[in-house]
Protein backbone atom coordinates (compact mmCIF):
# COMPACT_ATOMS: atom_id res chain seq x y z
CA UNK A 1 0.00 0.00 0.00
CA UNK A 2 1.12 3.83 -0.48
CA UNK A 3 1.78 5.77 -3.47
CA UNK A 4 4.19 4.68 -6.00
CA UNK A 5 6.87 8.04 -6.99
CA UNK A 6 6.50 8.74 -10.79
CA UNK A 7 10.13 8.90 -11.52
CA UNK A 8 12.72 6.05 -12.15
CA UNK A 9 12.98 4.86 -8.69
CA UNK A 10 8.88 4.43 -8.80
CA UNK A 11 9.12 2.60 -12.53
CA UNK A 12 11.57 0.31 -11.47
CA UNK A 13 9.46 -0.71 -8.45
CA UNK A 14 6.79 -1.41 -10.71
CA UNK A 15 8.52 -3.46 -13.22
CA UNK A 16 9.70 -5.22 -10.13
CA UNK A 17 6.92 -5.97 -8.63
CA UNK A 18 5.27 -7.06 -11.88
CA UNK A 19 7.78 -9.85 -12.45
CA UNK A 20 6.95 -11.20 -9.07
CA UNK A 21 3.15 -12.30 -8.55
CA UNK A 22 3.96 -12.87 -4.58
CA UNK A 23 4.11 -8.56 -4.68
CA UNK A 24 0.75 -6.36 -5.17
CA UNK A 25 0.83 -2.99 -5.06
CA UNK A 26 -2.50 -1.70 -3.80
CA UNK A 27 -2.09 2.04 -4.34
CA UNK A 28 -3.36 4.97 -1.20
CA UNK A 29 -6.23 3.95 0.98
CA UNK A 30 -8.66 6.17 3.42
CA UNK A 31 -7.83 6.29 6.75
CA UNK A 32 -10.72 4.71 8.00
CA UNK A 33 -10.07 1.56 5.93
CA UNK A 34 -6.63 0.83 7.93
CA UNK A 35 -8.11 -2.10 10.58
CA UNK A 36 -9.11 -3.79 7.04
CA UNK A 37 -5.36 -2.69 4.85
CA UNK A 38 -3.84 -4.52 7.94
CA UNK A 39 -5.87 -7.09 8.32
CA UNK A 40 -5.35 -8.49 4.49
CA UNK A 41 -1.52 -7.99 4.75
CA UNK A 42 1.31 -10.48 5.73
CA UNK A 43 3.76 -8.31 7.24
CA UNK A 44 4.38 -4.53 7.93
CA UNK A 45 7.61 -3.11 6.28
CA UNK A 46 9.05 0.62 7.01
CA UNK A 47 12.10 0.45 5.26
CA UNK A 48 12.91 4.17 6.92
CA UNK A 49 15.87 6.21 5.50
CA UNK A 50 15.44 8.94 8.00
CA UNK A 51 13.91 9.51 11.45
CA UNK A 52 10.34 8.49 11.93
CA UNK A 53 7.91 9.96 14.73
CA UNK A 54 6.65 6.78 16.34
CA UNK A 55 4.72 5.69 13.23
CA UNK A 56 0.67 5.13 14.15
CA UNK A 57 1.06 2.87 10.97
CA UNK A 58 3.30 0.51 13.10
CA UNK A 59 1.32 0.56 16.45
CA UNK A 60 -1.71 0.10 14.36
CA UNK A 61 -0.38 -3.50 13.05
CA UNK A 62 1.29 -3.81 16.45
CA UNK A 63 -1.77 -3.84 17.91
CA UNK A 64 -3.71 -5.49 15.07
CA UNK A 65 -1.29 -8.78 15.24
CA UNK A 66 1.03 -7.75 12.49
CA UNK A 67 4.72 -8.59 12.08
CA UNK A 68 6.62 -5.46 12.06
CA UNK A 69 9.59 -5.15 10.32
CA UNK A 70 11.72 -1.56 10.80
CA UNK A 71 14.68 0.39 10.29
CA UNK A 72 16.98 0.12 12.91
CA UNK A 73 16.99 4.23 12.96
CA UNK A 74 15.47 6.45 15.56
CA UNK A 75 12.41 6.18 17.25
CA UNK A 76 11.54 2.86 15.30
CA UNK A 77 14.06 1.17 17.37
CA UNK A 78 12.63 1.88 20.62
CA UNK A 79 9.32 0.52 19.03
CA UNK A 80 10.57 -3.13 19.10
CA UNK A 81 12.23 -5.54 20.72
CA UNK A 82 14.09 -7.50 17.66
CA UNK A 83 13.04 -10.63 17.35
CA UNK A 84 10.57 -10.64 20.11
CA UNK A 85 7.68 -8.64 18.85
CA UNK A 86 9.32 -7.53 15.25
CA UNK A 87 12.37 -7.13 13.87
CA UNK A 88 15.27 -4.46 13.10
CA UNK A 89 17.38 -4.16 9.87
CA UNK A 90 19.97 -1.63 9.39
CA UNK A 91 18.49 1.57 7.59
CA UNK A 92 19.63 1.66 3.47
CA UNK A 93 21.32 -2.16 3.57
CA UNK A 94 19.32 -3.23 0.33
CA UNK A 95 20.49 -7.12 1.27
CA UNK A 96 19.39 -7.11 4.59
CA UNK A 97 16.31 -5.96 3.60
Amino acid sequence: YGKVPENEYGQTVLNAAAADPRIKLKGTFQPEKLGAVLLSIDALLLPALWYENEPIVVKAAQYMGVPVMLSKLGSLVDMVEHETNGILVEAANIEAW
